[in-house]
């Protein structure tokens, strides 16, 4: 048994040394940049930060010579959410797919990541207490995902936030 617990603590601080302490398409420090003049919340394009999240995940979990996965959402996927109107500081629902029918959480994945862009000046901060959920919507499946929003502009239109 403390042989079996051993290795699985040197896996644990390998896989941590070979992740290093940036989180996946980690953004450069300094200065948020300016939001956007238009209403909008962000000026991200999703495609784009869909794109860096996928490829900062491969990065992460396959090591050079390893074929090994090593986080719980370790799969190659990131979804964006459907754009929501932020009317004020409140609780939203994000909804991100269609996912395919191998994404049945939280058995694969077992853990979900989230993505907010770099120019939303607010924080949204998901709720813990609420799990999200597998929906049907319009004939596709979607998960569905639920967070307080609070912006420093006040209302805006269209923030899109990402589940990797």
């Amino acid at each position: 048994m403390r042989i079996r617990i051993t290795a699985a603590l040197i896996a644990s601080l390998a896989a941590l040394a070979a992740c290093g302490s940036d989180p996946p398409a980690a953004r450069p420090a300094g200065a948020r940049p300016d939001p956007p003049t238009d209403g909008r919340c962000t000026g991200i394009d999703p495609a784009v930060r869909l794109g860096q999240l996928r490829a900062a995940k491969a990065s992460l979990t396959r090591p050079p010579g390893k074929d090994s996965k090593l986080a719980a959402n370790a799969g190659e996927y990131a979804y964006a959410s459907a754009p929501v109107d932020v009317a004020g500081a409140g609780k939203y629902t994000f909804r991100f797919g269609p996912v395919p029918a191998a994404f049945d959480y939280p058995t694969s994945p077992s853990s979900l990541s989230f993505d907010t862009p770099g120019d939303f000046h607010g924080q949204v901060t998901m709720d813990l207490q609420r799990d999200p959920a597998l929906v049907q919507h319009d004939g596709a499946r979607f998960l569905e995902a639920y967070a307080e929003v609070t912006s420093d502009l006040g209302p805006c239109t269209a923030l899109v936030i990402f589940l990797y």
